[in-house]
């Protein structure tokens, strides 16, 4: 598994992407997040809500971010790229 540092001005919406936990996984594809959730569509169709602090994502090239480091408003997170 690689670990980068994470750009937070980058967003993962539309990204297929693994989401971890100790005893759940749900892989699927990143489609909404609030400030702190996460909304994930998993292959039968159904949309899983995630909270972001107790989970890590993993991208399909194997990047992991913990979701600490997606905490807060997405719209703040973005704003910085002006």
């Amino acid at each position: 598994m690689k670990l980068r540092q994470f750009n937070r001005n980058f967003s993962l919406l539309g990204l297929r992407l693994t989401a971890r936990q100790m005893n759940s996984e749900f892989e699927g594809e990143y489609v909404y997040e609030t400030k702190n959730m996460v909304f994930i569509r998993i292959k039968s169709g159904r949309l899983v809500k995630i909270p972001k602090a107790s989970f890590t994502f993993i991208l399909d090239d194997g990047t992991s971010i913990q979701g600490r480091a997606l905490s807060g408003r997405p719209i703040d997170r973005l704003a910085s790229l002006k």
